[in-house]
């Protein structure tokens, strides 16, 4: 019988990663609202670095130029310290995500979507959940493949997705620019260490540029906490790998 266990525990195994939830950042006491299903974080709140062929998070186990995630979208999740809210509709952005009913007791979610990221690529996407009209909850989730570690690979992934994906219906001109910097300095890090350190500030400046931006907007747009979540996130990666 001892036999038949491990036999069965193994091949659990090899079909793939262990499910896992992504909070997705925001307000701890809230951010159990909403969330994602079937990863866990490896950097930040919200960051889900996988090497090609990682059975701990590449679903096929095959090195074979891409990551493959299962996922879905979910309300009324479970965490410590956190208590679900009540919501009435839910907003998601970027990846094509099942959005799980909005109102109703316990876990609910939406159909598990099977994501392929290429190799030096990412995928993100949004998810707001209001009550009416004010917001409960904003989570964030970046999926991102690798065929090995990279030194400031996560940054790079955060940095590596459109802004659409916060589901805004234009992104300010100045956001992109901004963006467009922070990809610049990230890069000459990257390709030369000994540049690294003026290179990253500079990288950390238009990121906090790109902050102020998402700020003014989620005044008047919910998306704006979206773009500004993402951003924070990206900030965090970015000022643990300077420490």
């Amino acid at each position: 019988m001892r036999r038949l266990s491990i036999a069965l525990l193994s091949i659990a195994i090899a079909r793939g990663p262990a499910s896992g939830v992504v909070l997705g950042g925001g307000l701890s006491d809230t951010d159990c609202t909403v969330g994602f299903e079937g990863v866990r974080a490896t950097d930040g709140a919200s960051a889900v670095v996988c090497q090609d062929g990682d059975p701990a998070c590449d679903d096929d186990g095959v090195v074979d130029g891409s990551c493959r995630f299962v996922v879905r979208a979910c309300a009324g999740l479970s965490s410590s310290g956190c208590e679900p809210r009540q919501i009435s509709s839910i907003h998601v952005a970027g990846l094509a995500l099942d959005a799980p009913r909005a109102a109703g007791d316990g876990m609910r979610c939406g159909v598990a979507d099977t994501i392929t990221v290429p190799v030096g690529t990412a995928a993100a996407a949004t998810m707001i959940a209001r009550d009416g009209s004010e917001p409960k909850d904003v989570d964030y989730l970046n999926l991102c493949c690798e065929a090995g570690p990279v030194p400031l690979g996560a940054v790079a992934c955060g940095l590596a997705v459109d802004p659409s994906i916060a589901g805004c219906a234009a992104v300010p001109a100045r956001f992109t620019a901004a963006l467009a910097r922070a990809r610049a300095q990230l890069a000459q890090a990257m390709a030369d260490p000994t540049q690294a350190k003026p290179a990253l500030a500079h990288t950390a400046r238009a990121l906090r540029r790109m902050r102020a931006i998402a700020r003014t907007r989620a005044r008047s747009d919910l998306c704006g906490d979206a773009l500004g979540l993402w951003v924070g996130e990206t900030q965090n990666l970015l000022g643990a790998a300077r420490r």
